[in-house]
């Protein structure tokens, strides 16, 4: 009996499978944890309350209703129809439209409505939500969606 116990191959793949697997999961969630810090630091202003956004150069007020199928249409205050894209060319205003709306529901506010697109001096921009009190600086998203974002509000 003793030699039948020696002579049987150890099952080696089970351990690593599970170490592995375990391993892969660890990597996974701590890759979720580090993306959904880094985009919350980025919808906060950079992790930091940001008070001074320079002079005010032009303001326009819009409203953005966002749908996954139908696509991003972008009112100004008397409801005209500023800009419609198809579901994914949206681009920086598809996010925007999805963080307002999370941040009016937040404090319990209506989702929807008009909000303000600021241009500052030294062409910064930044959003003011007086549904939540909120102003946020858009300068970490980067030159191309700014620009996108300048042509479509202040065309």
């Amino acid at each position: 009996m003793e030699d039948t116990l020696k002579t049987r191959p150890k099952d080696t793949r089970s351990r690593p499978e599970i170490l592995d697997e375990r391993a892969m999961r660890i990597i996974a969630f701590g890759l979720f944890v580090i993306v959904a810090l880094v985009a919350w630091h980025q919808v906060l202003g950079g992790g930091q309350a940001q008070t001074d956004f320079g002079q005010i150069t032009e303001e326009r007020a819009i409203a953005l209703a966002f749908d996954r199928d139908a696509g991003t249409v972008v009112t100004d205050e008397t409801g005209a129809v500023v800009a419609s894209f198809a579901s994914g060319d949206g681009g920086i205003l598809e996010m925007l439209a999805v963080v307002i709306d999370h941040d009016r529901e937040r404090v319990a506010s209506a989702p929807g409505g008009l909000f303000f697109v600021r241009l500052h001096e030294g062409e910064r921009l930044s959003i003011f939500d007086p549904a939540t009190g909120r102003q946020i600086s858009l300068s970490s998203y980067g030159d191309h969606n700014l620009a996108f974002l300048r042509g479509v509000v202040f065309q």
